[in-house]
């Protein structure tokens, strides 16, 4: 294969200009970009905020994942060229699974944020609201969990309701002297004292 017009970078054979090889460069380099697209997707940082929709999250996720298999076979395959034809396993080629390595340590390191995280916070701002001394609140992080909306309904109960979405909608109900008939339940989970999880049809 030819150099490119610069002589920086032949990328089917990972060559340099003086012909030395450096296969995996380019494998490695682009499952970085697309672990970090997946956590940003996950930590809901830009531009994938709390307000991003699951059709859209959907939309994104899944070519990624199936980018990174494709990756992983081509990888694959150029790991065992390049092994017979040089006698050896470049350790350029332990870039792209040490980024996966890397990407997967910093979830299981670092979490993101759940309900438990931010219950104490989200419980305050549910009895603001039933004792009215609150109001509600619209495109809200609480301690990482992010609401499309933060309201106290006509039952009597507070409903936490994360983003809109094109299918359903979900999220928490504090349930301190009420019962969540507000809306029409696809599910309704009790996960803590005076505390639901709930989706509902859009």
């Amino acid at each position: 294969m030819s150099d490119d017009g610069n002589g920086l970078f032949d990328q089917d054979q990972g060559m340099t200009p003086k012909g030395k090889s450096h296969p995996g460069l380019m494998i490695a380099g682009l499952t970085a970009l697309i672990c970090i697209l997946l956590l940003c997707l996950y930590y809901e940082r830009r531009p994938f905020t709390g307000s991003t929709d699951y059709l859209t999250k959907i939309l994104v996720a899944v070519p990624a994942v199936l980018a990174l298999i494709a990756l992983g076979a081509a990888w694959l395959v150029r790991a065992v060229r390049v092994t017979r034809s040089e006698g050896r396993f470049p350790l350029t080629l332990l870039l792209a699974p040490s980024v996966m390595a890397a990407a997967v340590l910093l979830v299981l390191v670092n979490p993101k944020a759940g309900f438990e995280d931010a219950k104490p916070e989200m419980q305050t701002v549910a009895e603001q609201l039933i004792d009215g001394t609150g109001q509600p609140q619209y495109a809200v992080d609480i301690n990482g969990l992010q609401f499309g909306s933060i309201e106290r309904e006509s039952d009597g109960c507070v409903y936490f309701t994360e983003s809109d979405q094109a299918i359903s909608r979900t999220g928490w109900v504090y349930t301190r002297q009420c019962v969540p008939r507000a809306r029409t339940f696809i599910t309704l989970e009790p996960v803590a004292p005076n505390w639901s999880r709930f989706e509902y049809a859009t």
